[in-house]
């Protein structure tokens, strides 16, 4: 028996289009989602990076489309004929539904913080503190007349806040889960849901019945994963001791760079004031 793939196109200005197969196709649009049910779709039309989800309409109406730009070529074909072959048979005589009357509309709240994104965002914030900690030291090494200082203070300044940001924010909490939630958390197995274009996404389900996704993970259709019974949307995959020691070294070992640095720059302060 085969079985639909969750299929995902993520288009311009936020745009995503989903079929996992049911019973309806969803576009989602900042905080709004739109439910289309299959009997309401005439056809899924490609062209080329674009698609468009065309509704039925009796005759004498012009019939409604909803449409993304900006996607995969290939992930549209493959899109519009899994789409195409799941809609339902229509004979002739049949009466035809006014599809925009079938669409369902409601508000949603922006998707919960990726752990990616999260990463990503604390980034930027390490070198936005690597520039304005490096402009002004820089300044203070001008003005006391150490100028020579400000070769050793650029690359000490952005080595010390982003080290410190990949040490404390991004690796330290990961580590953390890793060797806790196994022991303290819930494990289950988590399904294949579908590609990103980063990595792979699994789906899993909390004792409250409540969906969440898991990015990453080398496993195949399945991945066991432990998550917080505090806050579900906090999982890891399942890892070895040796995994889980590298781990733990590497962040101890870019913490250890991190404090390195911002004492290579308090010395070269010291130095240059006195």
């Amino acid at each position: 028996m085969t079985t639909t793939p969750d299929l995902v196109l993520r288009g311009a200005g936020g745009a995503v289009l989903r079929f996992g197969g049911g019973a309806a196709v969803t576009l989602r649009r900042g905080d709004e989602e739109l439910r289309t049910p299959l009997e309401a779709i005439e056809l899924v039309h490609p062209e080329g990076r674009a698609v468009e989800v065309v509704l039925t309409a009796p005759d004498g109406i012009e019939p409604a489309a909803h449409r993304v730009d900006d996607v995969s070529e290939a992930a549209v074909t493959a899109f519009a004929e899994v789409v195409n072959a799941a809609l339902p048979d229509v004979f002739e005589g049949d009466p035809v539904p006014d599809g925009s009357a079938l669409v369902t509309t409601r508000t949603i709240g922006p998707p919960p913080e990726s752990e990616q994104d999260r990463n990503w965002r604390l980034a930027k914030r390490a070198v936005l503190v690597f520039a304005v900690v490096a402009v002004v030291l820089s300044a203070v090494l001008a003005v006391a007349g150490e100028p020579d200082f400000i070769v050793f203070l650029w690359p000490l300044g952005f080595f010390g806040p982003l080290m410190g940001v990949i040490s404390a924010g991004i690796m330290g909490p990961g580590a953390v889960r890793m060797w806790r939630l196994p022991r303290h958390g819930i494990t289950v197995t988590a399904e294949f849901s579908h590609y990103t274009d980063r990595t792979r996404v699994y789906r899993y389900t909390d004792l409250h019945g409540t969906a969440h996704t898991y990015q990453g993970g080398n496993g195949g259709s399945h991945l066991e994963i432990s998550y917080d019974p505090r806050d579900p949307r906090r999982a890891v995959a399942a890892s070895s001791a040796w995994e889980r020691c590298m781990v733990a070294f590497v962040t101890l070992l870019l913490g250890a760079v991190s404090l390195a640095c911002w004492t290579g720059v308090a010395a070269l302060l010291v130095d240059a004031l006195t």
